[in-house]
């Protein structure tokens, strides 16, 4: 679950990074640009979450290929 958590961390981060340069962009396109990919990271933060919570409480491990007990 950490590498996970991880990920989501680091796509939130990148969504919060993404807003930053959205409110220092000078022309409304970037600031369009910057905005969508706002967006886009924050979908990958919820899916990668709700992935997660899929798995949890099992034995599978996401990113792992040995999956035996």
């Amino acid at each position: 679950m950490e590498g996970a958590m991880h990920d989501s961390r680091r796509y939130r981060d990148s969504a919060a990074g993404s807003l930053l340069a959205a409110q220092e962009a000078s022309q409304p396109q970037s600031r369009k640009l910057y905005l969508s990919m706002a967006i886009s990271w924050l979908s990958l933060a919820r899916k990668d979450e709700a992935i997660e919570s899929l798995f949890q409480g099992t034995d599978y491990k996401l990113g792992r290929e040995d999956h035996a007990a």
